[in-house]
């Protein structure tokens, strides 16, 4: 049996999203938090009627759980269509499918990943990516820097650390010379 990590009717009825086009778009690109332990990434393509749901670990039961949860969309557009007489992508027959993808290599990397997936598929958009990417430990470390440097770069906080950094180097070497003259 395959456990399906979206919820019931009722909870889609609430979580309509009434206020977003879907029309606008050619694709959903996100993530999906498994039992807070575990994150895969999320690709639903309008144009290819497909739903990829990507798992960074090695899992026999992705192509079944990508087909589980493109059912679950198809659904969740259909009450979405009654409830809000919205009928972009209501018609659309998803279907699940599967991409090739590099493969987690430990136990906590798994949010890294669907990231650098992310950013593939997005270059790549509208072709689907060729997902070619190392996933070792020390890889892995250097892309969680790379993808700090990012976030702090497109919030305004960079030069804040950066200006931290260097006046508390500048004072820790202050004080080792003053700590030396003693």
């Amino acid at each position: 049996m395959i456990k399906m990590y979206f919820k019931d009717r009722t909870t889609v009825r609430k979580q309509s999203l009434s206020k977003v086009n879907f029309a606008n778009y050619k694709a959903i690109v996100s993530f999906v938090n498994i039992d807070n332990v575990h994150w895969k990434f999320l690709y639903i393509s309008a144009a290819e009627c497909s739903v990829y749901l990507v798992d960074p670990l090695s899992n026999p039961a992705e192509e079944a759980e990508s087909k589980a949860a493109a059912q679950k969309f198809c659904e969740y557009f259909q009450i979405r269509n009654i409830r809000h007489r919205d009928r972009e992508w209501a018609n659309v027959e998803f279907k699940g499918a599967v991409m090739k993808h590099p493969v987690q290599q430990d136990g906590y990397n798994c949010g890294v990943i669907v990231i650098m997936m992310a950013k593939a598929v997005m270059k790549a958009f509208p072709k689907l990516p060729n997902m070619e990417f190392g996933t070792t430990p020390k890889e892995m470390a250097q892309e969680r820097t790379a993808l700090a440097l990012e976030i702090l770069q497109a919030s305004g906080m960079f030069l804040y650390v950066f200006s931290l950094f260097f006046f508390f180097t500048f004072l820790f070497r202050f004080l080792k010379y003053k700590m030396s003259k003693l």
